[in-house]
């Protein structure tokens, strides 16, 4: 995921890195903070997921669901 996340910005491609559906990975993101990724990006005034994701990355040093991951 690590090498991808600049290109590849689908809920599908990151569920099948987890070897998950992207309707689980989506149920638990929303059950941990309450909200989608999508809704967390625009609420954020970005106007696509994947630009919320890059700039997260990019000062954090750690991608979102890296981060996520390291919350458990």
């Amino acid at each position: 995921m690590e090498k991808s996340y600049k290109k590849e910005h689908s809920t599908t491609f990151y569920a099948n890195e987890l070897h998950i559906t992207p309707g689980h990975l989506n149920r638990t993101i929303k059950s941990r903070i309450g909200k989608t990724t999508k809704e967390i990006a625009y609420e954020l005034g970005f106007n696509a997921p994947a630009n919320f994701s890059a700039f997260f990355k990019k000062n954090t040093k750690v991608s979102p669901s890296d981060f996520k991951l390291n919350q458990n």
